[in-house]
């Protein structure tokens, strides 16, 4: 990346960061593009699946020390700063998503087993 960034500033280029809403509106303007679409979509049930195997923002690290392939680890990068920002935003509005709740309920229920709170349902009416 560092060596990207010498060659295009040398090149003249001017880099700048960019907001993430701008980011996010961009995106959709070229949703209808089939490779974005496809990130966008991968990305989207690759979350689902990170947060519902029970990792958190430290499972990134887990991730990237599980491969040394180069286009994995690029994409972990993108992965994360989306996860990032989604997590931001649910936390800004006070939401949770499906994956929390399956996470959530989980744990309640490991909590009571621990306790010896008897989980048994009856099905007889």
């Amino acid at each position: 990346m560092d060596h990207l960034e010498d060659v295009l500033t040398a090149n003249g280029f001017v880099l700048m960061p960019r907001n993430l809403d701008e980011v996010y509106k961009k995106i959709v303007e070229t949703g209808k593009d089939k490779y974005i679409y496809k990130l966008v979509w991968f990305t989207m049930n690759f979350i689902e699946q990170f947060k519902t195997s029970g990792y958190d923002e430290a499972g990134f690290s887990v991730l990237r020390r599980k491969t040394d392939n180069v286009r994995t680890l690029l994409y972990l990068d993108i992965a994360e700063q989306v996860y990032n920002h989604y997590e931001k935003t649910l936390n800004d509005r006070n939401q949770i998503d499906f994956a929390d709740m399956i996470n959530d309920a989980n744990f309640l229920l490991a909590e009571m087993e621990k306790q010896g709170v008897n989980l048994a349902i009856s099905t007889s009416l």
